[in-house]
């Protein structure tokens, strides 16, 4: 791992000896083009780094016309990048030769798989390398490309069709397959890299110094990565800050969403581990765009690339299939994009132009049966569609029609003049394969997958309205007495008394050490009432039937007491709590270990099932994404007199999810878990009933 003065600067100007290397040596290089170590000599010629070459191999006196020396120590001069095509019992050697040398990209395994002590023989091999100043990528990695810089350090079978294509995106892989798989779809799709990372083990440098120098390279302009796990969380996060004022979008694809996932990405590295939905909130806190797929990977980076500093607003769609546009809605809607609603001015010009007698978003410009003028109407529409300024975004998702080829030079000189984000989808067969390659080819970014193209449409929407907040509003001391508490689950009374600290307010209760007590206090509070029978250490008291609940009366009160001291003989007393009436909450805290704590809002009681639908937001929290998540939860609107219902109050409920915030903020070593269920909002106030805090 980088050392820290390394990391706090320096990273991004060593590592442009790897991506811009003057020699490149191949050690174990071969004339075989069968083997791995015969095609990395061919992938390198291809790219044009013939001159750069130097090989090493004492087999050979030279290979394809290129001299070959007899051992790495031999060259005239150390080169900049060795790529170790030889066994791990040869490895030690090489190292050993390679002072002077800037980095060393092993292919293969750095020590044998069933070698005693596996993991100690790596660390000290990096402890050698890092002597001689020299850094290892790898092991087991297909390689480096810098297509910007005509390099291709790599075995990549998707190099057999030619080298990658030059554009402006970073790809940062632990997956070689994957790389591969991203390269061949750049071929087809036309978009390009500047520079391409398979980390393999990571026994050295790691994904972060790689997303280092990337945010720092001027040609790169977005950033796509797959990682099961990164080695220092907190320096992802930081360095995911950095690349988002830079304006440089990081879209991540990384597994373990689903306990199969998760199992296959243990198996594969070992490294994956902690809750995903933290993990996930964290992410959108930085600005880092999660996908689930390859090709989500590759089209949401070349997107958000493309057109990075959109404004954002809403999407406005158009197709000359009828049909369709409804399909383009729900595909929208589903994908988590928003479609803009249409200003007048923009319904009267395409009532006007395209003769739409009722004119809506997504648009269907078929409406006017003129064959043979299907592109003159499409482009009218897509015009009028931006020249709206709620429109942030332009859709153009298309079936099929006769004459299809003939849309494309007026399609393309649309997407050449537009200056807000334009995405093209044809979902087709084989009758516009050429048309989608001709637009492709004419810079138009067009898709083959509605589906797709609507998430890539969201996940600029995102990117676009994002804004990091680093500020606590409400900054709160650090509760001094939690570190002299045992680790586990607090009791209820320094639950609440933490809690109450922190500004939750908690529904009236007394203690009770018996029957006649529990009745005083029942009257003492007012009737209706709840009783809850006392166990140290019981955090789940319905699960035990220690809960009664809306008691009208002191004979209810004290028959209730009864039965419960009868079913359960260790209890240790009662409390009584004020009945209250209202709409039941949960509201939690989860932790991650490498990632934080983040707070969870969803409902309980009776809509628990029913509205099944939580928010989980990382921490800090402000007034705004408190809001955020109310509204995501309660789609329905039941805090807001659904169906004639009462106005709930929501400014409670936000200042609540704020004061866990604050708790958390300023304890976040100390405590792992909070959870209040219920939490009851009614029109004026928003109150915890109980409260289970356990901690590290």
């Amino acid at each position: 791992m980088l050392s820290e003065s390394t990391s706090s600067g320096k990273t991004a100007e060593r590592l442009s000896r790897l991506f811009k290397p003057q020699t490149v040596a191949i050690v174990g290089v071969s004339d075989d083009e069968t083997k791995y170590s015969g095609r990395l000599l061919r992938y390198c010629r291809d790219a044009g780094m013939a001159d750069r070459l130097r090989l090493v191999n004492p087999k050979y006196d030279q290979i394809a016309g290129l001299r070959c020396w007899k051992s790495l120590d031999a060259l005239p001069a150390a080169p900049d990048v060795v790529v170790a095509m030889v066994g791990p019992d040869r490895i030690p050697d090489l190292i050993t030769r390679s002072a002077g040398v800037g980095f060393i990209v092993v292919v293969g395994d750095l020590v044998r798989r069933d070698a005693p002590d596996r993991a100690r023989g790596m660390r000290e091999l990096v402890r050698k390398a890092n002597d001689r100043k020299t850094r290892i990528i790898g092991p087991d990695c297909v390689g480096v490309l810098s297509p910007a810089n005509g390099v291709a350090m790599s075995i990549s079978s998707a190099l057999a069709s030619g080298p990658a294509r030059v554009g402006e995106i970073g790809l940062i892989s632990q997956s070689g397959g994957i790389v591969s798989s991203v390269i061949d779809r750049a071929r087809d799709s036309y978009f390009g890299f500047s520079h391409i990372v398979s980390c393999g083990g990571e026994v050295d440098l790691d994904t972060c110094d790689y997303l280092e120098f990337m945010i720092a390279d001027p040609m790169t302009s977005a950033i796509s990565i797959y990682a099961e796990a990164f080695r220092d969380a907190g320096r992802f996060l930081k360095l995911a800050q950095q690349a988002l004022a830079a304006r440089k979008p990081i879209v991540l694809l990384k597994p373990g969403r689903s306990e199969a996932g998760a199992n296959a990405a243990l198996s594969h590295s070992g490294r994956i581990a902690g809750r995903r939905d933290v993990q996930s909130a964290v992410f959108r806190r930085v600005g880092v765009v999660e996908v689930t797929d390859i090709d989500d990977l590759w089209a949401n980076t070349a997107f958000l690339g493309k057109y990075r500093t959109a404004i954002g607003g809403g999407v406005g769609a158009v197709s000359l299939s009828g049909g369709y546009t409804a399909v383009v809605g729900d595909a929208v809607s589903v994908s988590g994009a928003r479609l803009a609603e249409l200003s007048l001015v923009t319904v009267e010009r395409i009532r006007t132009t395209e003769a739409q007698p009722r004119p809506v978003n997504p648009i269907d410009a078929g409406a006017r049966p003129t064959p043979g003028r299907e592109a003159d109407d499409v482009v009218a529409c897509l015009e009028a569609l931006e020249d709206d300024p709620h429109v942030g975004a332009t859709l153009y998702a298309e079936t099929l029609f006769l004459g299809v080829e003939k849309i494309v030079p007026k399609l393309a000189g649309f997407a050449a003049r537009t200056k807000k984000p334009h995405i093209t989808c044809w979902q087709a067969g084989d009758a516009v394969a050429n048309v989608v390659a001709d637009l492709r080819q004419r810079d138009v970014f067009a898709l083959k997958d509605l589906s797709q193209a609507t998430r890539a449409l969201g996940a600029l929407q995102a990117y676009a309205q994002h804004k990091f907040r680093a500020d606590v509003q409400r900054p709160g001391s650090r509760a001094a007495w939690l570190a002299e508490c045992v680790d586990g689950p607090l009791s209820d009374d320094d639950a609440k008394k933490l809690l109450t600290e922190y500004g939750v307010p908690f529904v009236e209760e007394r203690a009770a050490q018996n029957h006649a007590e529990a009745v005083a206090c029942a009257v003492s509070i007012g009737f209706p009432v709840v009783l809850k029978g006392a166990i140290p250490g019981c955090l789940h008291k319905t699960e035990k039937g220690l809960v009664g609940v809306d008691l009208r009366d002191s004979g209810a009160v004290s028959q209730c007491a009864s039965e419960m001291a009868n079913r359960v003989p260790e209890l240790r007393g009662f409390r009584v709590q004020k009945m209250v009436k209202g709409l039941e909450l949960m509201v939690g805290v989860v932790s991650d270990p490498e990632y934080g704590a983040a707070i969870m809002l969803g409902f309980g009681g009776i809509f628990a099932e029913a509205m099944d639908r939580r928010a989980i937001e990382a921490i800090p929290l402000s007034d705004g994404q408190a809001q955020a998540m109310i509204d995501h939860v309660d789609r329905k609107g039941l805090l807001s007199g659904y169906r004639n219902g009462e106005h709930l109050d929501k400014a409670a409920v936000r200042r609540l999810l704020c004061a866990i915030s604050d708790l958390m903020h300023a304890n976040a070593s100390r405590i792992r878990e909070i959870d209040l269920n219920p939490v009851i909002v009614t029109p004026n106030a928003c109150i915890a009933v109980d409260a289970v805090i356990v901690l590290r």
